[in-house]
């Protein structure tokens, strides 16, 4: 409106001539005038109504002047300041009440402390920079405190702003996760090295204590040493059985004399020889 020099036109309107004898007494430098200001209007009533949805054109359809429907409007939309008062304290609620999660990055935090910045200015908030910098300054987690203390003993926060608050903060949080990640990887190497020394010469584990699995060729091991064992064992059970039976012989018949007393093998010598 201002831009198009048509405000006035809004704000405070025109007194139009309708009755064509009153427009014929005018002088040619008021008609001049005068059709000049039909058509400023004229035109400020078009740019006003190209603007509307069609629902609320409806509602201004029949006016003929740019004021009437600037009226129209105000009447129209007085109750949207309650609505903006009441989203504006919800706002302030959110700002008062934020937090920063422990799972949360500065950058994501930034964002959203951005976006919800940029609500409350356009609902008509004014908020200080050193208001919202002191805030920021009291809702980190505590991992940050070091930094915090740093920024507040070498900075005046009176004149920092919160893009500057964010980089330092930005800036530490890369240090804590190269540090994390270095301590982790130690404790990844520290548990290789115990396992290396937990196992055998070969490559194999430690004799001691109870193993399980294939890991290493170890439970593979201790299964072919198992089977070694129980083979031996009945080796050694049949053999002790052979030899209970050598002594016990009165019921056995010699396959060569076909006599009860001895084994065939303890006479070497054929049946028919």
């Amino acid at each position: 409106m201002v831009a198009n020099d048509l405000w006035e036109l809004y704000a405070t309107g025109f007194v139009d001539t309708t009755d064509p004898t009153q427009y014929v007494a005018l002088a040619n430098n008021q008609k001049n005038q005068l059709r000049e200001t039909r058509r400023k209007d004229a035109k400020a009533l078009s740019l006003i109504k190209a603007t509307l949805t069609k629902a609320i054109f409806l509602r201004i359809a029949a006016t003929n002047y740019a004021k009437e429907v600037w009226e129209i409007l105000q009447m129209s939309y007085k109750r949207i300041d309650k609505v903006r008062l009441a989203k504006l304290q919800m706002l302030r609620r959110d700002f008062e009440t934020l937090q920063m999660k422990d799972s949360e990055s500065i950058s994501k935090f930034h964002t959203r402390v951005s976006g919800l910045l940029n609500q409350l200015r356009s609902n008509g908030e004014t908020m200080e920079e050193h208001r919202i910098v002191e805030k920021i300054l009291q809702i980190f987690p505590s991992k940050f405190d070091a930094i915090m203390i740093v920024i507040e003993e070498a900075k005046d926060l009176s004149i920092l702003t919160v893009d500057e608050l964010m980089v330092s903060l930005q800036t530490h949080e890369q240090c804590l996760n190269r540090s994390s990640t270095s301590s982790q990887e130690q404790a990844f190497k520290a548990q290789d090295n115990t396992r290396d020394r937990g196992r055998g010469r070969n490559g194999g584990r430690s004799s001691r204590g109870r193993g399980c699995g294939n890991e290493d060729g170890f439970g593979q091991a201790n299964s072919q040493e198992g089977v070694s064992n129980s083979q031996n064992n009945s080796k050694q059970g049949k053999k002790n059985s052979s030899s209970n039976q050598r002594y016990e012989t009165s019921n056995v018949e010699c396959f060569n004399y076909h006599k009860f007393g001895h084994y065939a093998r303890d006479y070497r010598k054929k049946q028919g020889n």
